[in-house]
This record gives C-alpha cells, sequence and structure tokens, in this order.
C-alpha cells in the first residue's frame, strides 16, 4: 500500500536533475561562447580599424614631413647659394677696386693723373717730373714721356 502520491525513484530524478543541468550549463557555456567569439571579432574589428587609421595618418605625417623637409633643403639650398653668390660679387667689386687704386697709385708715382672728362678717360703729367719728347722706337718716330731725375 501506498501513501501519498507516486514518485519516480531517486535515482531517476537525480539522473533528469543532472542532465537538466548539464543542457542548461552546455547551453550556457555555448551561449559564453558565442558572446566570447561575438566580443573577439568586434575587438579585432576595433584594431585592425584603429591600425589602418593610424597607418594612414602616419603615411599623411610622413608625406608632410617628407614635403616639409625637400622645402627646408631647397631653401638652404637657395640661401647658400644667394650667400656664395653675394661673396663672389663682393670679392669681384673689391679685387676690381683695388686693381684701379694699385694702377692709379703706380701711374701716380710715375708723375701721371687719370681723368675722367666728356670725351673719356685721359692723362695728364707732373711737368716736373716728366717731360714730353720726341724719340725713336725702333725705327719709328714717337712721342715719349722722359723721367726727370729728382734731385
Amino acid at each position: 500500500m501506498k501513501i501519498g502520491r507516486e514518485r519516480k525513484p531517486l535515482s531517476e530524478r537525480l539522473k533528469t536533475l543532472t542532465e537538466n543541468q548539464v543542457d542548461q550549463a552546455a547551453d550556457s557555456m555555448h551561449s559564453a561562447f558565442k558572446n566570447f567569439e561575438a566580443d573577439c571579432e568586434m575587438s579585432l574589428k576595433n584594431a585592425r580599424l584603429t591600425i589602418e587609421n593610424d597607418m594612414r595618418a602616419l603615411l599623411k605625417t610622413s608625406t608632410r614631413l617628407n614635403r616639409n623637409a625637400l622645402m627646408f633643403r631647397m631653401a638652404m639650398t637657395f640661401i647658400v647659394l644667394l650667400i656664395i653668390s653675394m661673396s663672389l660679387v663682393a670679392s669681384w667689386y673689391w679685387a676690381s677696386t683695388m686693381i684701379d687704386k694699385a694702377q692709379q697709385a703706380s701711374l701716380w708715382q710715375l708723375g701721371l693723373t687719370i681723368h675722367q672728362t666728356e670725351v673719356g678717360t685721359v692723362l695728364s703729367w707732373d711737368q716736373a717730373h716728366l717731360k714730353l719728347i720726341d724719340c725713336r722706337i725702333g725705327n719709328a718716330p714717337a712721342k715719349c714721356l722722359q723721367i726727370l731725375e729728382k734731385d
């Protein structure tokens, strides 16, 4: 005789309960794995986008830096060439001035003076040091300046 309602044996109830818990755990693990997989894919996608954006920015910056470096090199080359040109012009001017002064000093020591006139450049002489004479150069007659000896 049985009292109360009819029950399944404990082993069957525990087996069913264990199977249900195993199925729930498997479903929970599968769901967690799918969530983990989706999270990993999203993280990888975000990382790839970040790397792509960083690479684009780096290339853009590198291009800009290369352009700036090229402009800097061109500017420095221009400045160096300008300095060299200015030095050459200054040297040429100084040398031509010194040559003119040396020629004038040499002529002045002989008693000649250079004058600029409307007809051109002329020489005058100090009659105390120089005397215009007729002379011969080779077989040809010529006008010559004789240097007078100083007392």
